[in-house]
């Protein structure tokens, strides 16, 4: 390679880092699949989960346990990541707000394979399965470096009736918030995603490898 080609490539290198976005017409990313599996005992079988690690948030998301309380019910819940060391699982009852420090019935607990020795009203007898890694298609709505930013573009989205997360990232000493708006292993389900997130004008939405 000559002097001006390489020169060229880290130019635009930094350029695609400097706008914040990894802008790539093909990009895949390789997640880790866990299962998560249990009993609780709730109204209407409703439950809410995060995953967090270092207090941000990694995934969200709620779901119906096959019967509401007083009976217990099953549930099960599919856990994608790209990094599974130190995070946390949170269950809880809801309503819940992101911004309520009283979380209802609250269990936490480590992502690690095997049985989960906690439980308390609400869950009870919860195991976690590792699968194997699988490709996914994560689409990002929008990369930011201030992270309220972030926030705002998750709100909007939200607002759209498209369910939205911060992720935070770390590229060389900056860090950045990512907001994903989906991961399908299924690139046509992903391409369909980013037309509808660019459709309510949201020109800098990307799929991430």
């Amino acid at each position: 390679m000559g002097k001006w080609s390489l020169f060229l490539s880290v130019f635009v290198i930094f350029a695609l880092l400097g706008s914040g976005e990894a802008k790539a017409a093909n990009m895949e990313t390789n997640q880790i699949k866990y299962v998560l599996q249990g009993e609780a005992r709730l109204f209407e079988g409703s439950y809410g989960y995060r995953i967090t690690k270092d207090h941000d948030v990694q995934l969200k998301g709620f779901g119906t346990a096959t019967e509401g309380g007083p009976s217990w019910g099953e549930f099960e819940i599919d856990i994608m990541v790209e990094d599974d060391d130190d995070l946390l699982v949170e269950l809880f009852a809801p309503p819940v707000r992101d911004d309520d420090p009283n979380q209802v019935d609250l269990l936490t607990f480590p992502l690690k394979e095997g049985s989960v020795p906690l439980e308390n009203q609400s869950f009870r007898n919860i195991s976690i399965q590792k699968e194997s890694n699988i490709v996914w298609h994560k689409v990002i709505a929008g990369s930011f470096i201030n992270k309220e930013n972030a926030i705002y573009r998750e709100k909007y989205l939200e607002s759209k009736s498209i369910d939205a997360f911060v992720v935070q990232t770390r590229i060389g000493n900056q860090v950045w918030y990512r907001v994903q708006a989906g991961a399908f292993t299924n690139r046509q389900s992903a391409d369909t995603r980013l037309e509808e997130i660019k459709a309510i004008g949201i020109q800098d939405a990307y799929i991430l490898f």
